[in-house]
Order: structure tokens, then sequence, then C-alpha cells
């Protein structure tokens, strides 16, 4: 195996602490997913024709355009109470500030599941509520739907 003269054992060495110190200054940030929007907690309540929805889900859709560069959307799944915490990245996170139509839709059992709302609140156009989300914690206004016409 040839030997590193003086010069090149030195370079080596050198490049070696260059790597090193870069990688220590770069890699903590990489875990930090700047790309995420800053989340505030929103939670709410959703009622059909008297009764909760379990399993139906709310989507926020940014009426600004994309929240993050990833386009992720706020959204939530009905428990059998009728109520609802907004998630965006993790479980529970909330929502970045900002305003949303609220939209919804409500899976049947069918494969592929069917809306059982037949798209009626699936779309920004056609969204049962708008908000506005500020800092802190949210209470989004109750969603209460009458007389809709389900599928099975």
């Amino acid at each position: 195996m040839p030997r590193l003269s003086k010069n090149s054992q030195h370079l080596y060495r050198t490049y070696g602490f260059i790597s090193i110190f870069l990688t220590s200054i770069l890699l903590p940030g990489c875990g930090q997913n700047r790309w995420q929007a800053k989340t505030f907690p929103a939670e709410g309540s959703v009622s059909i024709n008297g009764a909760s929805p379990q399993g139906a889900v709310v989507i926020l859709e940014s009426l600004a355009g994309k929240i993050d560069s990833r386009g992720t959307n706020p959204w939530g799944v009905v428990q059998a109470d009728g109520t609802y915490a907004l998630s965006m990245y993790h479980y529970g996170d909330g929502v970045p500030k900002g305003d949303y139509a609220v939209t919804l839709r409500w899976p049947n059992d069918d494969n592929p599941p069917k809306d059982r709302l037949k798209g009626a609140f699936a779309t920004a156009e056609h969204a049962p509520l708008t908000v506005t989300i500020d800092s802190g914690k949210n209470q989004i206004p109750p969603i209460i739907l009458t007389d809709i016409r389900l599928l099975p």
C-alpha cells in the first residue's frame, strides 16, 4: 500500500475536519421539516340529521392557496360524540393561521368507499362553513346539517 506524503496527509486531515464540521452544522437542521407551517389547536363538532356522523372526515381548504410547499390540508375524523380535532402534520397538532373553507366527506363501507353525502360538501365551493384560524386554541362553530339524503 502506498504511503501518503506529509502534504497529502495534511490535506486529507484538513478535509476530514471540514467535513465533520459541516456535517455537525447541517445535520441537526435536517429533521426540523422547515417546510411545515406553524399550527394552532382547532376542534369542532358535526351533526347530520340530528346524529353524529362517526367516521366523517372534515378537511380545511385554504382560501389563500397552498399552506405549505407540499400542499398539505388540515383534517380531522368525526368521533362517536360528533367532535373532531384537526391535524396537519401529526395527530391533533392543529391548523396554521388563515381563512379556510370547511369541507365534509363521509365515506361508507363500500369498496371503494362512496361519499354518503354524495359530494355535496366536498369542495370549497360547496363548503357548509368558512372559518378563520388564529393563534391560540380555536373552536370551530358546529356544523349542523338537516334534511340531508344520505347514501347507505
